[in-house]
């Protein structure tokens, strides 16, 4: 009799234990897939925003595929109980965009799908016995159950409503301490963002090779525009690209590491941490002559894409370069060449492009309504948004 009872006790004691593990190995399998489901994501939300988004025509079938193909490249990197995620890339599959849009009837927010122009992609991890692949269970012949499913979905969204850029702790704003002539009031000048890449009137001699990470001379679709600094004997205002002093002083060596590794939180403390050019204009010291350690430093950024500034109201402060510019906006792109013009000078050819920074400020971020800021085609942040 005692040995029934002790048997009985056992299965009872075994069958609590395999329940337990087993309930501990499906809420791990659900933050596996969870974490998976959001990697991929936020990786084809980043697959979006490629340089192609600002040529005269974007192709989104070709967007949106190379988009679900990284998502699920990025989701087979993880694993769930074990095992490699795998998605399904289909059009109506495991990963679909859309657009964000408030529902006025519900007062709630909802996801639409859209194949052109979206906003958002939702990311949909299914590890499911419909297809194969439950999460089995750890103790299945004591809990009498062998398999689950699990599913967990992912949102994110990109938003280039910017206001500008903060550094992070340990993570600098990918800008370089340059900007450009944003425009000319009077019109008498074609050297400026406005004519050269806005209106297009720029050429179209370079483009970057993602699979290389190189610059390479060919068209891609995308202007250009070339950048000059002042000459030895050259007056500053017809330069259109200054070095700007972002607590650097203009000290050379200063700007070289600017260059290098981007704005840290020490170099924004003297504007409120942040550079925020769109809320409002930012005059800050600049100079129109560039010492030979920061153009050596651009020449080794040549392809790297960076964020740079837009300026206009350049006021000279003397014949050396040195001056005082207003910045009015923030873009985003990659030196494509860089030739030297004597000393201190030299011509550099820029091209716009895309990128997403997670030192981005939004216009939300600050209280602004959304629709108040105007869109930045080249600055975007990411976001999980569900």
């Amino acid at each position: 009799m005692i040995a029934l009872i002790v048997a009985i006790s056992l299965v009872v004691v075994m069958g609590t234990v395999a329940l337990a593990l087993d309930r501990l190995w499906l809420d791990s399998a659900d933050v596996e897939l969870r974490t998976a489901s959001e990697a991929a994501a936020l990786a084809a939300a980043a697959a979006i925003l490629d340089d192609s988004l600002l040529e005269t025509e974007v192709r989104w079938p070709e967007r949106l595929e190379a988009a679900r193909r990284r998502a699920a490249d990025v989701a087979a990197e993880n694993l769930v109980a074990g095992t490699p995620l795998a998605l399904d890339t289909a059009i109506e599959g495991d990963v679909v965009f859309g657009r964000l849009v408030f529902d006025e009837a519900e007062l709630r927010t909802r996801f639409v799908q859209a194949d052109h122009a979206p906003t958002t992609v939702v990311v949909t991890g299914r590890r499911m016995r419909s297809r194969n692949n439950p999460v089995g269970l750890f103790l299945s012949g004591a809990s009498g159950v062998g398999e689950a499913d699990v599913v967990a979905s992912a949102e994110a969204t990109w938003d280039d409503h910017v206001l500008g850029v903060r550094a992070l702790e340990n993570v600098p704003v990918p800008a370089l301490p340059l900007a450009i002539l944003a425009r000319d009031p009077a019109g008498a000048r074609d050297d400026t963002w406005e004519k050269r890449i806005a209106q297009r009137g720029g050429g179209d001699r370079f483009s970057f090779d993602p699979a290389t990470g190189q610059v390479v001379e060919q068209p891609d679709g995308i202007p250009e525009i070339i950048l000059r600094t002042k000459t030895s004997d050259g007056d500053a205002d017809e330069a259109n690209v200054v070095l700007i002093d972002v607590g650097s002083g203009l000290r050379s060596d200063r700007l070289a590491e600017q260059i290098a590794r981007g704005l840290a939180a020490e170099h924004l403390a003297g504007f409120g941490g942040e550079l925020l050019p769109i809320k409002r204009p930012i005059r800050m010291a600049s100079s129109s002559a560039f010492p030979e350690s920061a153009l050596d430093a651009l020449g080794m950024e040549i392809g790297r894409r960076r964020i740079g500034l837009l300026y206009e109201n350049h006021e000279s402060s003397g014949s050396m370069g040195y001056g005082r510019v207003d910045c009015v906006g923030l873009v985003a792109g990659r030196i494509m060449a860089l030739e030297r013009a004597g000393a201190y000078a030299c011509e550099i050819v820029f091209q716009p492009g895309v990128m997403s920074t997670r030192t981005a400020v939004l216009a939300t971020e600050h209280g602004d309504a959304r629709e108040d800021v105007p869109a930045n085609q080249y600055v975007y942040k990411v976001r999980l948004t569900q």
